[in-house]
């Protein structure tokens, strides 16, 4: 296993810390925060840059990829199959419906930025998954016996990268509503254990190699913090006002 792999816990680790800090006051300076934010976002294109440039035929991590997506099918159940089959949902049908719902509630209660960060972040998100799709043509595990079929590109997962930036957004508009740091924990917490099993149930299908999971996660991230650092300008500006 390549050795910079070992960095992406540390990257989500990061961005973690940063969500649990308390929300940031109109008397408070932004300037660490922020550069907490573009410290994540900076690590997780520099993460996805390498993983990106070791995933040509016959590199150490494809290696890895290919004995990892071996081991999984061969050890695949018909239990274990149907119920990451079900937990791959969450990360594209469900969410997007997850979406659909959380704006019109977020258009309801007139919190506009709010609105505009979610929107951005889900649609944004997805524009950007599809043209790094467009861009590596990476082709997806090929089994002779698949437990589950897709036709598009591999590299990187969109069921990662959106459910980070789905959950993690929600987690963060949570986060922002209350000032209990054992509520924060518990709630970044679960959003963290719904990304891993999303990113693991893709493996585990056959439809995505590890590399395509974890680069998944780190542009997830990336977007994650480019929405959050927005909406916290735009918060504080308002305040100002």
């Amino acid at each position: 296993m390549p050795a910079f792999m070992s960095y992406l816990p540390f990257i989500l680790g990061m961005n973690i810390v940063n969500c649990l800090l308390p929300q940031i006051h109109s008397r408070v300076s932004l300037l660490p925060y922020l550069l907490g934010r573009f410290l994540v976002l900076i690590s997780g294109i520099a993460f996805f840059i390498l993983v990106a440039r070791n995933i040509s035929d016959g590199s150490q991590l494809t290696q890895v990829d290919q004995k990892i997506a071996t081991e999984l099918h061969d050890r695949a159940t018909p239990l274990l199959t149907l119920i990451l089959s079900l937990i791959t949902l969450l990360g594209y049908s469900v969410l997007w419906g997850i979406a659909t719902l959380i704006g019109i509630v977020l258009a309801r209660q007139r919190k506009w930025i709010h609105l505009v960060t979610w929107t951005f972040g889900c649609l944004g998100g997805e524009l950007l998954n599809r043209t790094l799709k467009q861009i590596f043509l990476r082709s997806r595990p090929v089994f002779d016996d698949p437990l589950h079929t897709v036709s598009d590109y591999s590299f990187p997962s969109g069921h990662a990268m959106f459910a980070v930036i789905g959950y993690g957004l929600l987690a963060y508009f949570v986060s922002l509503g209350t000032n209990s740091l054992l509520a924060r924990i518990a709630v970044w917490l679960g959003a963290l254990l719904l990304m891993l099993l999303i990113g693991f149930s893709r493996m585990y299908l056959g439809v995505h190699y590890l590399s395509d999971v974890v680069a998944g996660y780190a542009m997830g991230l990336v977007w994650l913090n480019v929405c959050i650092i927005g909406m916290t300008t735009a918060r504080r500006h308002l305040e100002r006002k």
